[in-house]
């Protein structure tokens, strides 16, 4: 991710630090709420969205977006 550099010392409550984190942040919430949003779909409207949700789109998106299970936390 680029956070930190490699050797020496560096602080990690430097600003640059906190913003990436911030953005991971919100990253994740986006995902999170975007696949609320397509579960409730799923209940509400089971044919609309099988129409719009290719085999394609599943394999490209259909993957776990939260951050615990990035390589970055392995």
């Amino acid at each position: 991710m680029g956070l930190l550099r490699a050797g020496g010392r560096q602080r990690t409550d430097s600003t640059h630090v906190f913003a990436a984190v911030r953005t991971l942040n919100r990253m994740e919430f986006v995902g999170e709420t975007l696949r609320a949003a397509l579960e409730a779909l799923s209940v509400a409207a089971p044919q609309w969205l099988s129409a719009l949700v290719t085999a394609d789109w599943v394999r490209r998106y259909g993957g776990v977006s939260c951050s615990r299970t990035s390589p970055i936390h392995a």
